[in-house]
């Protein structure tokens, strides 16, 4: 019996989202993506913590749930859908996917908030392409870097990110680790 389309609400810049929608597309499994955050008021329920992505599944009983955390998410997608595994057969070479996937999540997502928020000319890219992923449509003039900077209501969660983004993860001493030869 074919299943229905998976739903879940993720943002395009999140790593976690582009790591499962790429796990979803390899496993040919369909799904429907819903582009925003938790602050896009939806009648679906808020997991708890309110992180990106969120799956919603439907119980038994009819209700929606909401699941987040992508290594569980990916172990379950292993056991409901049989086709085109992620995960090895060999327990030597499972091990070392649930050690690199790990070290990934934990650890590599590091390096890429460094990477778009350390360098000026990065940071300018991230504040540009960034709100054009919101939900939310927006002028141009809204969206227009001298704006971004100014902090305009829709977009203060960016740009206290952008007046904050020398602390974490992209300090000078993360710096100088993420960024050894």
């Amino acid at each position: 019996m074919p299943h229905s389309p998976l739903m879940l609400l993720g943002a395009p810049g999140s790593p976690y989202t582009r790591k499962m929608l790429a796990a979803l597309r390899y496993r040919r499994i369909p799904y429907r993506l819903l582009v925003g955050s938790h602050r896009t008021p939806t009648d679906l329920p808020r997991p708890k913590p309110q992180l990106l992505p969120t799956f919603y599944f439907t119980k038994e009983d009819g209700s929606i749930e909401a699941v987040v955390d992508s290594t569980p998410l990916l172990r379950r997608f292993e056991r409901d859908y049989p086709d085109r595994k992620l995960v090895p057969s060999d327990p030597a070479i499972a091990f070392l996917d649930y050690l690199l996937e790990d070290f990934a999540d934990e650890w590599l997502t590091k390096a890429m908030f460094h990477y778009r928020w350390h360098f000026p000319a990065d940071a300018e890219q991230a504040a540009e392409i960034l709100p054009r992923w919101s939900v939310k449509p927006m002028t141009e003039a809204a969206l227009a870097p001298k704006a971004l900077h100014q902090g305009p209501p829709d977009l203060a969660p960016l740009c206290r990110r952008l007046q904050r983004h020398h602390r974490a993860p992209s300090s000078r001493r993360a710096s100088a680790v993420i960024s050894a030869p």
